[in-house]
């Protein structure tokens, strides 16, 4: 069933801060991805279980909240 599954996938990344663990729906964080017209984006979240916000590195302007799944 394609609403139901797991999927797993690397990306190349410079964090900053503590390790978390946090689950989104990939659509979500797809589509606020593909809305940011930079080459490279801002990933940020706070603490494990929080939002996510997502936005064009450096640009200010624009950004997307993604909220996490239920635990």
């Amino acid at each position: 069933h394609p609403d139901v599954g797991e999927m797993k996938d690397e990306v190349e990344a410079q964090c900053v801060g503590a390790d978390k663990i946090v689950k989104f729906n990939v659509k979500y964080v797809i589509d606020a991805i593909e809305a940011v017209s930079e080459g490279m984006i801002d990933l940020a979240v706070q603490e494990s279980h929080g939002p996510c916000r997502i936005m064009g590195a450096g640009n200010e302007n624009y950004f997307c909240v993604v909220m996490p799944l239920a635990k």
